[in-house]
């Protein structure tokens, strides 16, 4: 928002500058005219001693002229009282939209004068997306603990149904049941091959002797009844073992998901505790940083921005007491009790501030050494004449400290002294 107010602002002060250069000069156009016909009309009136119709026609016209060139003239005067309360204005507008960006990111902890907005925003994103991701793993493993602790129970009863302890071992005892289930299996194909010898005795000896009843004995019937019993129960305990053996393996399924659910929320604490230590690290780091930058401003700075001063005098001959420079050697302007950025300055003061800069660091980076040459390849080209008069004297002023090595492609901005060939 504060991007598109300003470039809407450029926009209108480009085309109201061209208004402005177009009325004033049809302003001091019909000035001059005016005036010319005001004076036309009194040499008119002293020559002949009266006024006649065309001497007071011309009088009339310019005066209206002269009024209108006036309007004309001072217009540019009443839109540059407007722009500047509209200035204002904007200004207003995007302090309130600063400080909705401040409390918004205050809310969750956040600075903007740690980080930038967008990486504040950027972070407290990261932050929320891990969050949610956290709070996933924890409901899927709170299922799945809850899935196994119901097959769990649904495991023990039926251990409780074969006399079986649960709890103590339940794959010892689950290996238990299967060896009993592989002895009764062989019992019965012993039975099955017992009752086929039988068959096959009576058929090759005479049974007449052994059928009649002894009193003791139980009847065969009886005993066919108690052999359909028993077979009955033996294939309800095998659709009930196979019933535990499904039961069973849906266990184990759902502990090796249980277990794979511990083992990822393990490493999203382990990646916790290791964010959390980093966060402590940079936290210290920072402190550090902040106390290094501090240093680092309480000496280089100042000196940085008296050489600074030092050289814009010489180039403009005028006082830098408006530019001040922070810890990462940014210059701004103070302006209408602000800061504001040397970027919204022309491109001719913005090469004659990056001159003067950089000219500083020189100074300031080989004050205790040999001093190197410099190399300027036409650093001059957007100023105007004036400033061109100032970047000839700061070029004589350095040449007493400093090799200098000038690149030219315009006589008018030659040191004077010195001709074309020389350089």
């Amino acid at each position: 928002e504060v991007d598109r107010m300003r470039e809407e602002d450029k926009e209108t002060a480009r085309k109201q500058e061209k208004k402005d250069k177009r009325a004033l000069t049809i302003g001091i156009t019909g000035l001059l005219l005016g005036v010319v016909g005001l004076i036309l009309a009194v040499l008119i009136y002293q020559w002949q001693g009266t006024m006649p119709l065309a001497g007071k026609t011309l009088a009339a016209v310019g005066a209206i002229l002269a009024l209108l060139g006036i309007l004309l003239t001072t217009a540019p005067l009443r839109h540059r009282e407007k722009e500047k309360y509209r200035a204002m204005q904007r200004r207003e507008t995007e302090e309130n939209l600063a400080g909705e960006v401040t409390d918004f990111l205050s809310a969750y902890g956040l600075q903007i004068g740690d980080v930038s907005p967008e990486k504040a925003l950027g972070r407290l994103e990261g932050d929320a997306r891990r969050y949610e991701e956290l709070l996933d793993a924890r409901e899927i493993y709170a299922g799945k603990e809850a899935a196994y602790t119901e097959l769990r129970q649904q495991a023990d009863r039926c251990l409780e149904k074969f006399a079986l302890i649960p709890g103590s071992g339940e794959r010892d005892c689950l290996q238990d049941l299967a060896r009993k289930l592989a002895e009764y299996r062989n019992a019965e194909a012993a039975w099955k091959r017992d009752v086929e010898r039988r068959a096959a005795f009576e058929i090759e000896n005479d049974m007449t002797d052994l059928s009649e009843e002894e009193e003791n004995l139980p009847s065969m019937e009886s005993l066919s009844e108690q052999i359909r019993d028993l077979t009955g129960q033996v294939d309800n305990a095998k659709d009930l073992v196979r019933t535990y053996e499904k039961q069973v393996e849906d266990l184990e399924e759902q502990k090796e998901e249980r277990d794979r659910a511990e083992v990822l929320l393990s490493a999203r604490e382990e990646e916790l505790e290791a964010a959390r230590t980093a966060f402590a690290h940079l936290s210290l780091a920072k402190d550090f940083l902040t106390e290094a930058r501090n240093r680092m401003t309480a000496r280089y700075t100042q000196p940085l921005l008296d050489r600074f001063g030092y050289y814009y005098h010489v180039l403009t001959g005028q006082d830098s007491g408006a530019y001040h420079m922070d810890a990462s050697a940014a210059l701004t302007l103070e302006e209408y009790g602000r800061q504001r950025e040397i970027a919204f300055l022309s491109s001719g003061y913005q090469d004659l501030l990056g001159v003067c800069q950089r000219l500083a660091f020189a100074d300031l980076m080989f004050e205790e050494t040999s001093m190197p040459f410099l190399l300027m390849d036409d650093p001059f080209v957007n100023l105007d004449s004036e400033k061109i008069r100032g970047a000839k004297i700061l070029l004589e002023d350095l040449a007493h400290r400093y090799q200098v090595i000038y690149l030219s492609c315009n006589k008018e901005r030659v040191p004077l002294g010195l001709s074309r060939n020389e350089l």
